[in-house]
């Protein structure tokens, strides 16, 4: 059985890969800050933590001793706010942390690294989410190291911050803010789906390849929002607030030193972005795709 790192197993999407791959009998080492945190999150689990941090080179070769398989899902605390006095920046973890890692997962003899990318991330794109990420991709392929790079849509299942933000708010109040039209187009994906493609992609015979991933359905944001509601129950009025006037009233949030929403994560949540899953699909046809009420189905719980 292969030895597996995660780097950001602590964090939402990562929490689900390590469970996904304990059940399947791996061993999991999690690269993390803190330690300590390994035991509260997974208990009695078969789970190695070791500290480190991939925006410090230097700490990631002890991390990296006997491991077969590197993932990773590493996000900078408060994602998707920026926080550039703390150096939580998309650059600095993603492009140059990701790179880091690659770098020394190839010096390691890793045989194999699996990156969550982000969906619609290419060379054209000029947002800094979209840059960071093509970098840490152009890094990975760079470096020689074999690689499957995944590039998601909206994630979400319990321990999501952002879904479950708004459906408190749905709970609460019967009417509900859109950050611009909400005509963007995501393709939601429920996070166990994701860490089930992870799980795939670890014994996927083919290598050094690019995968959208999403849910079965294309949607609107406004649409995704409507089908929350609806699955909590509630009817709620979607009130949609221009794009323009929210970044006014969030540009002075940006100067705080933990900023709760700036102009750029307005950007982040109203960009839109087509994806095509038929690659994903075909390479696994056992994966079955749950929609966003099937998903969704623990808000009620």
């Amino acid at each position: 059985m292969s030895k597996i790192l995660i780097s950001g197993g602590t964090g939402f999407i990562g929490q689900a890969i390590t469970n996904a791959l304990l059940k399947k009998g791996a061993f999991v080492r999690i690269l993390t800050r803190d330690s300590s945190k390994i035991s509260k999150i997974f208990g009695s689990a078969n789970v190695e933590g070791i500290e480190g941090d991939i925006t410090k080179p230097a700490s990631l070769s002890k991390a990296l001793e006997g491991i077969d398989i590197v993932i990773q899902c590493a996000q900078f605390p408060g994602h998707p706010v920026e926080n550039p006095r703390r150096g939580y920046t998309y650059w600095q973890v993603d492009a140059l942390g990701t790179e880091n890692l690659a770098k020394a997962a190839k010096q390691a003899e890793v045989k194999h690294l699996i990156y969550i990318s982000g969906a619609g991330t290419n060379e054209f794109r000029t947002e800094p989410w979209f840059r960071a990420k093509w970098h840490a991709e152009q890094a990975i392929r760079s470096s020689g190291i074999t690689s499957t790079i995944l590039r998601p849509s909206w994630v979400y299942g319990p321990g999501d911050k952002s879904l479950n933000k708004i459906i408190k708010m749905i709970k609460k109040f019967p009417l509900f803010p859109l950050f611009g039209s909400g005509n963007n187009h995501i393709q939601p994906i429920f996070v166990e789906n994701l860490a089930e493609i992870v799980s795939l992609c670890v014994d996927y015979q083919k290598k050094d390849c690019v995968f959208d991933v999403g849910g079965p359905e294309e949607m609107t944001n406004k649409e995704m929002m409507k089908r929350v509601a609806k699955i909590l129950g509630r009817k709620v009025l979607f009130v949609p607030i221009p794009k323009l006037l929210i970044k006014m009233g969030t540009f002075p949030l940006k100067f705080l030193p933990k900023p709760p929403l700036t102009p750029q994560t307005v950007n982040f949540l109203t960009m839109d972005v087509k994806i095509d899953i038929a690659p994903l699909k075909k390479a696994f046809p056992q994966l079955r795709l749950k929609t966003i009420e099937e998903g969704g189905a623990y808000v009620n719980r």
